[in-house]
């Protein structure tokens, strides 16, 4: 049980680690999926 503790809260860092370094580098889904120029047709 130890083993599945600790694969699951390396799971939880590198999950929090990773959305981190995206939403600083600017690929955030807010920053991808909005822009100014909108085509409405």
């Amino acid at each position: 049980m130890k083993p599945f503790f600790a694969a699951l809260l390396v799971l939880v860092v590198v999950s929090f680690a990773a959305s981190e370094l995206l939403k600083s580098s600017g690929f955030s889904t807010a920053e991808v999926t909005s822009s100014t120029s909108v085509r409405l047709d």
